[in-house]
């Protein structure tokens, strides 16, 4: 879900890991995880995003 989150939003990056997750569950289940990414240019430049992610319940849609 990160990496396809992470391709989705910043298509010319790479994603490292994530370094911290977490999940609420409400009409569905927010996922909202903090994300390494990284570009090599020269040398590697790694800096941290926040994603939030939607996921409904089945049949809620």
């Amino acid at each position: 879900m990160a990496t396809k989150a992470a391709h989705t939003l910043w298509p010319d990056l790479f994603m490292d890991r994530v370094v911290k997750a977490e999940s609420q569950v409400v009409a569905g289940t927010n996922y909202r995880m903090d994300i390494l990414l990284y570009r090599i240019i020269n040398d590697r430049v790694t800096w941290k995003q926040t994603v939030q992610v939607f996921e409904p319940l089945p049949g809620s849609n």
